[in-house]
């Protein structure tokens, strides 16, 4: 990401700490609130800035609160990605 020009900041909540999206284990069905709730967090960890993530349901279900990018679209399709008119992996 680094060689494309992007900065990288940590968040606040990653590796053992990373807020799940729940989407891969179904929570935003079962408990919507609580997702919504991670959603929020992390939308304000952003500081508006978009988020790249190697998760295809963290992108999904996070791109709808602030801009999140896939890593292989990056590598695939950059510009792309980056204009928001790459289809999410």
């Amino acid at each position: 990401m680094t060689k494309m020009g992007l900065k990288i900041t940590d968040m606040k909540h990653q590796k053992k700490r990373t807020l799940c999206c729940g989407e891969g284990g179904s929570a935003s069905f079962i408990a919507p609130d609580i997702t919504t709730q991670w959603a929020e967090k992390r939308k304000n960890q952003t500081e508006g800035n978009p988020v790249v993530s190697y998760c295809a349901g963290c992108v999904h279900f996070f791109s709808h609160q602030f801009p999140t990018y896939h890593v292989i679209d990056l590598l695939i399709e950059p510009e792309k990605t980056l204009a928001g008119k790459a289809k999410i992996s």
